[in-house]
């Protein structure tokens, strides 16, 4: 998954964006090769962050020519929506949220990373670096889900959009593969609070 992602980082036009993204990547290389993407939700195992980023990055790539949309900024800040989470989950034997994570959250603390390391490359574009910080902030898409921001333009709502897409389709995968009953149907005690179907012949 490592390789993978740094060809994608490789292939981009932009060279302050690929600049940004590689120094990131490689700055945090140790962490990112383990680290879970949530506490108890969607991609809560080893490397599951690191899953997640990759299987949106494809997604990305095929939308954001779909759309016609600026296909290295969307890859950008799917790069680093979540960068954050480096700091805000401390992932040993057990994960648990850190006193950064609980105090500040996963959202603030990426954007100053990619505000960090963005000053650090000489004539960073302003108005570049100002649209990544709105795609990290507005990343969870709604007030309710702690985001201070909502997406105000393309690049940050697709970015929203594939976020939950890939959560939702990692958690719809979780409830099945948990399941224990028999039968086409899931019981509903799982986060979509509904059975969910699992085939005509009852496996999964």
């Amino acid at each position: 998954m490592w390789i993978d992602i740094i060809k994608i980082i490789g292939s981009f036009k932009d060279p302050f964006l690929k600049k940004l993204c590689h120094n990131i990547y490689n700055n945090n290389k140790d962490k990112l090769l383990i680290q879970p993407a949530s506490l108890s939700t969607n991609h809560n195992y080893r490397s599951g962050l690191l899953e997640h980023i990759l299987s949106m990055s494809r997604s990305a790539l095929s939308l954001a020519r779909l759309y016609k949309l600026d296909k290295d900024l969307v890859v950008t800040g799917i790069l680093v929506h979540d960068i954050g989470k480096l700091s805000e989950i401390d992932y040993d034997y057990e994960s648990t949220l850190t006193k950064d994570g609980n105090l500040i959250g996963h959202v603030v603390i990426g954007r100053d990373i990619a505000l960090k390391e963005a000053r650090k490359i000489k004539k960073f574009p302003k108005d570049l670096l100002i649209k990544i910080e709105h795609i990290i902030l507005s990343h969870q898409g709604m007030f309710d889900w702690k985001s201070p921001k909502k997406p105000a333009f393309k690049e940050a709502l697709l970015v929203h959009l594939i976020k939950l897409m890939d959560s939702q389709i990692n958690l719809m995968d979780k409830s099945l593969n948990e399941d224990s009953e028999s039968g086409e149907f899931t019981n509903h005690f799982n986060y979509f609070k509904t059975p969910l179907f699992k085939g005509t012949d009852g496996t999964k």
